[in-house]
């Protein structure tokens, strides 16, 4: 299992140290279990959305962070993902990034036995995952 969360409009400065990053994302089912994820951003200028599976698992990525052993999530209820500043950094230190393009996370099934299921923009805009930084310039 695999998803894509593509942020249109990024505006972190050029040149900005990221000294906070995360996901949230709003749960759309209760579940427990054995669940592990990882993390990345995508490494590329504005990203368009990917058009098929093949695409979207033919993108170059970031290093990952593993997200080990995620709590049961109660359907309804925000969640962040762990700190991801040092891959945004990565994105936003590439020599064509442009403040307020395109930033894509790709979460990745890292093992486990059970899965989270994430509310999707399509469903509701205010249920839409969310990217959450700090930054100095």
């Amino acid at each position: 299992m695999r998803g894509f969360f593509r942020f249109n409009s990024v505006s972190i400065p050029d040149g900005a140290t990221i000294t906070s990053a995360k996901l949230q994302f709003k749960s759309n089912e209760t579940l427990s279990g054995s669940c592990s994820l990882i993390v990345h951003f995508e490494d590329a200028d504005d990203p368009i959305a990917p058009t098929s599976v093949s695409d979207n698992v033919g993108r170059a990525l970031t290093s990952g962070i593993s997200w080990n052993s995620v709590a049961s999530w109660t359907n309804g209820t925000w969640y962040d993902s762990p700190e991801l500043k040092t891959i945004l950094q990565a994105v936003i230190d590439r020599a064509g990034y442009v403040e307020n393009k395109a930033i894509t996370a790709h979460v990745l099934d890292n093992g486990g036995t059970d899965l989270r299921n994430i509310r999707a923009y399509d469903s509701a805009a205010e249920d839409a995952a969310k990217l959450i930084v700090t930054y100095t310039t």
